[in-house]
């Protein structure tokens, strides 16, 4: 009855005074935050059980004074896909957001020398391909078959009171890969070249060409545009942040 009683009782926030339900607000180390409030806090500081009412306190008065900084900043270069990296070269200063309106999102501003590195990292996840048969609907290839998503995400580590990382994706739309499909469309162009050789012009091809070996189980990331562009756009960005 206690634990009902505890779950039910009436909850406000801390820093509005809203009346709060049962879900949509955060509980703190010594009270409550409810949704429209924590959405003033910094996108990469996480709060919890943990925090306080006075440490968001002072946080709330970190982003108020941040915000004439975001009202003066002027772009004078821009990198990124989704989430962008954001210069003001005059000024020596940083912003990294995904919002088209910066002084909703009012994401913080960093001093050129308050970045201190940067680093970029693809994370790779796969997924079996299967086909149906009369006695299952999921059935294995032998070997079996992968698609391959990637994503690409940068580190920035930064000197901040309240985080020392700025963690973000790079791409907008995973990178997709299907190395037994790509292998297929391989070897066909290698058996139309062929058979061309042959039959259209008389010449004849090297006697390798027919049985060119094409891997259908590796990921030929070396070889995927979309892949290749995402690693360029990543090692720009870093590159930008290391040698501001």
């Amino acid at each position: 009855m206690g634990i009902l009683s505890g779950l039910f009782e009436k909850k406000f926030c801390d820093f509005c005074g809203e009346k709060l339900g049962v879900f949509g607000h955060t509980t703190l180390k010594d009270g409550y935050i409810c949704k429209k409030c924590a959405s003033q806090i910094s996108h990469w500081w996480s709060i919890g059980k943990t925090t306080s009412v006075a440490d968001i306190h002072e946080h709330l008065m970190y982003r108020k004074e941040n915000l004439p900084k975001v009202e003066a900043f002027r772009v004078t270069r821009s990198l990124g896909d989704s989430c962008k990296v954001l210069f003001d070269d005059d000024a020596r200063k940083i912003m990294i957001t995904s919002s088209s309106d910066l002084t909703k999102a009012n994401p913080d501003v960093f001093d050129f020398d308050d970045v201190t590195s940067a680093r970029w990292d693809v994370s790779e996840s796969k997924s079996e391909i299967t086909y149906k048969t009369e006695k299952s609907a999921f059935t294995s290839y032998d070997p079996k078959r992968y698609t391959y998503r990637y994503d690409f995400y940068i580190t920035v580590y930064v000197k901040n009171p309240y985080f020392d990382t700025v963690r973000f994706k790079v791409n907008s739309g995973y990178v997709s890969i299907d190395p037994y499909a790509e292998g297929e469309a391989k070897e066909a162009a290698i058996r139309a070249t062929h058979h061309q050789s042959v039959y259209g012009y008389g010449i004849k091809p090297p006697t390798h060409a027919a049985n060119e070996y094409v891997d259908k189980y590796t990921p030929d990331t070396e070889g995927n545009e979309d892949y290749q562009a995402y690693k360029a756009l990543c090692e720009e960005i870093v590159g930008a942040l290391c040698n501001k």
